[in-house]
C-alpha cells in the first residue's frame, strides 16, 4: 500500500518543484474509518484543481464530494446544496481531511462537499510554490476562496470553519456576501480582531487615554455585530476553552457580545464543548495527519443545522448526550 503520493511540476526552464503527501488510499485505510465510510469516500471522492490568477497565480487542491446534479454545470454553475470546508492554519488541523467525519452525514443529506487546501498546505500551491508563507496570502484568504468556489462553479455555499479560518467567513462577509448561504458552523474561532475589522474601526482616536483597550474591544463587538446583521448570518460556534488558545477564547467572547443584540440573539448559538463532545484524533498511527472526532449527538446536530437552519435542539441534544456520558463516536 503506497504511504506518499509525490508530486513533479515544471516551473519553468530546467526547473522543478516536487512535493510529497499521503496518498488518499493510506488516509483511507486509517483505523478509525468504518467500512461503510471507507467505501463512500472511495466511491464519491473527486481531487480538482482550481487554478485562477489574482496578483499571483494559484493552484488550490480541492476535494470534492459532488451530488448526481451537482457533477455538472448547467447554466454556468452547479446546482444543489453546497457546504465548503476549510482547515486550520496551525498544527495540527492542517489538512483537508479535517472535517472528514462530517462528510458522509451532510452528502446523505443532500449536499455537496467541498474541502479546501490552503496555499501551501496539502498541494495548493501559489506560484508553483508548495512551500508558500501564510503572510503571502492570508490576508487575501477570503479572495482565494472566492475564486476557488467561482473556478468550481459552486454559486453560494455553507461555511465550516476552524481557528483563524473563521476570519476568513467574516472577510466574506464584507467582500462577497453573494458566495455564502446564511448557516455557518465554527470550530475554536481564533482571530484578531484588530486585523479582521481594521478598515471598519481603524487605530484608536487620539487622547483617549489608558482606556483605549476597552474602546477598542467596544467598537469590535460593534463591526461584527453591524457585519452579522447585514449578512443575515446564522452562526453556531463552539469552543473547548480547554483545547482552545487564548485568542480563540477572546473570539468566542467578542461573538457572544455581538449575540446580545436583539436581531441576533436568535441567529447566533455559541457553547462550550468538552473533548467528549469533539476531540482531535489521528488519522492512523503512521499518519502525521488529524481530524475532528465528534460526538454522535453533535455530529447529527451539525448536519440538522444546515439542513433545518436551526441549531436549539441540537444544542441540547448535545447537552443530554454529555450528562449520559456520551463521548466521541463516528
Amino acid at each position: 500500500m503506497a504511504v506518499t503520493r509525490h508530486e513533479i511540476s515544471h516551473v519553468g526552464g530546467e526547473v522543478f518543484s516536487s512535493m510529497d503527501e499521503p496518498s488518499v488510499r493510506s488516509v483511507l485505510w486509517g483505523e478509525l474509518f468504518k467500512e461503510k465510510e471507507r467505501s463512500f469516500l472511495r466511491k464519491e471522492l473527486e481531487e480538482e484543481t482550481a487554478c485562477f490568477s489574482i496578483q499571483d497565480t494559484f493552484q488550490m487542491a480541492v476535494r470534492a464530494f459532488w451530488q448526481p446534479k451537482a457533477r455538472v454545470a448547467k447554466g454556468g454553475h452547479r446546482h444543489g446544496k453546497f457546504v465548503t470546508m476549510l482547515h486550520g492554519i496551525e498544527y495540527p488541523l492542517v489538512s483537508s481531511w479535517v472535517w472528514v467525519k462530517l462528510v458522509r452525514p451532510l452528502y446523505r443529506k443532500g449536499f455537496s462537499v467541498i474541502a479546501i487546501d490552503l496555499p501551501g498546505f496539502g498541494r495548493s500551491k501559489m506560484n508553483m510554490d508548495p512551500c508558500v508563507k501564510l503572510e503571502a496570502w492570508l490576508k487575501d484568504d477570503w479572495h482565494l476562496i472566492c475564486q476557488t468556489l467561482d473556478n468550481l462553479r459552486v454559486p453560494c455555499t455553507h461555511m465550516v470553519a476552524t481557528g483563524a479560518q473563521c476570519a476568513t467567513i467574516f472577510r466574506m462577509f464584507m467582500g462577497s456576501p453573494h458566495s455564502l448561504e446564511k448557516e455557518h458552523f465554527f470550530y475554536n474561532p481564533s482571530f484578531n480582531a484588530q486585523e479582521v475589522f481594521a478598515d471598519l474601526v481603524g487605530p484608536p482616536p487620539p487622547g483617549v487615554g489608558k482606556d483605549w483597550r476597552s474602546l477598542m474591544r467596544l467598537r469590535y463587538e460593534q463591526a461584527a455585530t453591524k457585519i452579522l446583521k447585514n449578512s443575515k448570518a446564522r452562526i453556531w460556534s463552539v469552543i473547548d476553552r480547554e483545547w482552545a488558545g487564548h485568542q480563540a477564547i477572546e473570539a468566542q467572547d467578542l461573538l457572544a457580545a455581538a449575540a446580545k443584540h436583539p436581531v441576533l440573539l436568535p441567529r447566533m448559538k455559541l457553547q462550550d464543548v468538552t473533548r467528549n463532545d469533539v476531540c482531535v484524533s489521528h488519522i492512523g498511527a503512521n499518519l502525521p495527519m488529524s481530524f475532528l472526532y465528534f460526538c454522535r449527538a453533535l455530529q447529527n446536530g451539525i448536519v440538522q443545522f444546515f439542513d433545518d437552519h436551526d441549531c436549539s435542539s441540537e444544542i441540547r441534544a448535545v447537552q443530554r448526550n454529555r450528562c449520559r456520558g456520551g463521548g466521541c463516536g463516528g
